[in-house]
């Protein structure tokens, strides 16, 4: 673990704290060879009354068989007027995102962003369902509980799908920040990222089926967006494209400043610009992961965690059958879902 990285001191709580171990976190993510899927949406009408959230049924997710126990807990979550949630699908650039938005809250403190690993400036709400008892270990803690103890004014992230995460987002409404992107790059992102962190042993276009199919965590991104989308217009909410902040990031991190009632001046969006470069991100061990993947892997891996961030990659991984099998999904599925986001994002194309 490299020596430049800071842990901060972790909060007193020493709860117990089930997590999978790696035999049944690789079951779950092989999509059913011995783990029954969880929808998420069943889980979540089991623990509520009926009446509560019922409007939020935005499709359904895998999930590790411990999230049943934590389910109540995220849910009652304590929210903050004050506080800053990224959300999104894997891979749609939340490390990037996340990164900006924890600057621009902490004064551009640049010092203690290259010291201190983002996951303990901006925690991640579920991280301990993901296989992660090195997350614990620095935490000192679950992950809910570690989010529950930082001092406001707090960023957090977050994959999980609006209906299952803390009820009180909607009636405190913080700043709520949500990111997407082409369901073909995710896919292809995501794919790696589950080959190098959870061993999964699947080929690409069998994985790919149940990718369209929703049979991957965290289920479909198309409809984990949807709930959002329909909320982009509500003064606290920004929907926010993966692809724009690739073609214009100055104008992403004024847009983000801005929705934040933080603004900044050039010379600070340029420097916060070159601080997020890939070329920097991947070089800062404070967010590269690759204390994390060294501790997982025993040092054995040559995987990148913060990618190439090219729009469009996909047109590298995918062949022209798979390409139109994606295409018909994304059209169906929008279609179906009414949502017109597809027509909205050329650049999905």
């Amino acid at each position: 673990m490299s020596n430049t990285i800071v842990y901060d001191e972790p909060v007193t709580d020493k709860r117990t704290w089930s997590v999978s171990s790696s035999t049944q976190q690789r079951q779950f993510f092989t999509a059913g060879k011995n783990l029954t899927p969880i929808e998420y949406t069943t889980v979540a009408q089991d623990i509520l009354e009926n009446e509560v959230r019922k409007d939020f049924t935005a499709g359904k997710n895998l999930t590790p068989i411990e999230y049943t126990t934590v389910a109540q807990d995220i849910l009652e979550n304590e929210v903050r007027k004050d506080d800053v949630w990224l959300l999104g699908y894997p891979r749609v650039g939340q490390t990037w995102c996340q990164e900006v938005i924890w600057l621009i809250v902490n004064n551009l403190n640049f010092n203690l962003a290259r010291s201190t690993i983002q996951h303990l400036r901006a925690p991640k709400l579920e991280q301990s369902l993901y296989k992660d008892e090195i997350f614990d270990n620095i935490y000192g803690c679950s992950s809910i509980q570690y989010v529950k103890s930082l001092r406001s004014p707090r960023t957090i992230r977050s994959h999980l799908p609006l209906h299952l995460l803390p009820t009180q987002l909607k009636t405190i409404r913080p700043k709520i920040i949500y990111m997407t992107r082409n369901p073909k790059d995710i896919w292809c992102s995501y794919y790696s990222l589950l080959q190098a962190f959870f061993d999964y042993d699947k080929s690409f276009e069998e994985a790919s089926v149940l990718f369209c199919d929703g049979k991957i965590s965290v289920g479909c991104p198309i409809e984990h967006a949807l709930p959002f989308w329909n909320r982009r217009n509500e003064p606290h909410v920004l929907f926010l494209n993966y692809e724009d902040m690739r073609i214009n990031s100055k104008a992403t991190i004024k847009l983000i400043a801005d929705f934040l009632d933080r603004p900044l001046k050039l010379k600070q969006i340029v420097d916060i610009n070159k601080f997020v470069s890939l070329e920097s991100m991947k070089m800062n061990p404070a967010v590269n992961m690759e204390w994390y993947l060294k501790e997982l892997k025993d040092g054995n891996s040559e995987y990148s965690f913060i990618g190439d961030g090219i729009v469009g990659n996909w047109r590298n991984n995918m062949t022209v059958k798979m390409s139109r099998m994606f295409d018909d999904w994304i059209a169906a599925k929008t279609e179906a879902l009414l949502l017109n986001i597809n027509k909205k994002n050329s650049k999905w194309h």
